[in-house]
């Protein structure tokens, strides 16, 4: 297959860092468009390639490719080499923890932190009387003891599943090869790891595994790409884009 035309529509802190690492595995030439979110949400460059406004967007080819898991699909599915290292069919462990990586854990961190910093704002904002402010504590309180209790059990399986998988290689994959599963669980779990004063944390196997996947040259060589692109291309001093 000749080597496609790829390029990365990407914004900071968000899964388009997945594509790019993916994309670094893989050897595959690439380009990055920088966009900057706009003032209330995403950049009208996103919403002119995908209609909801949602990045990673990827054009490969001048097709637009949307959603982490299907491009990521796409590019292991193509362009993963046999005995690279890298899954190209991907084993059922692999569906598994992708889906499980948006479906769960995401699926719960990202609105928890969306009502915190929204409880944060109202209480801050000093529109509020003071039964409006605990009924904002209450509500906020609330939600984050769910959610917390959630993703503890669900870094327990995380946890579990690294464990049996140490044998095998130690990745999501459920073997020696890197796949779907890994890049898509490695998003949340580097971002869990990174918080400040939640109430749970990773566990001893799964901070292992990260130290592993973000050791690896393909992961510091994107990293590196995404740092000198922000770079190049930072947000307007006027925050028009």
């Amino acid at each position: 297959m000749a080597a496609p035309r790829i390029i990365v529509h990407h914004l900071a802190f968000t899964r388009s860092q997945r594509v790019i690492w993916a994309l670094e595995e893989l050897g595959l030439k690439y380009e990055i468009k920088v966009h900057h979110f706009a003032r209330g949400g995403m950049p009208p460059g996103i919403f002119a390639l995908n209609p909801v406004g949602k990045a990673p967007v990827v054009e490969i080819d001048g097709k637009v490719m949307v959603e982490s898991g299907a491009i990521l699909h796409y590019l292991l599915t193509n362009y993963a080499k046999p005995g690279s290292g890298i899954e190209q069919t991907p084993s059922q462990e692999s569906y598994f923890w992708a889906l499980f990586s948006e479906g769960t854990l995401m699926f719960q961190v990202q609105p928890g932190r969306f009502v915190g910093f929204t409880a944060a704002y109202l209480l801050k904002s000093g529109g509020l009387n003071e039964d409006e402010k605990k009924g904002v504590q209450a509500l906020n309180g609330a939600w984050q003891a769910s959610v917390s209790k959630t993703i503890k059990a669900a870094l327990g399986v995380v946890e579990k599943g690294l464990v049996e998988h140490e044998s095998n290689g130690g990745f999501f994959s459920g073997n020696a090869n890197i796949g779907e599963g890994d890049f898509m669980m490695a998003y949340p779990l580097i971002d869990i790891s990174t918080m400040k004063g939640a109430p749970y944390t990773i566990g001893p196997a799964t901070r292992t595994y990260l130290g592993r996947v973000t050791s690896r040259p393909a992961f510091i060589a994107a990293a590196k790409r995404i740092r000198e692109e922000e770079k190049a291309n930072p947000r307007p001093s006027s925050g028009k884009l």
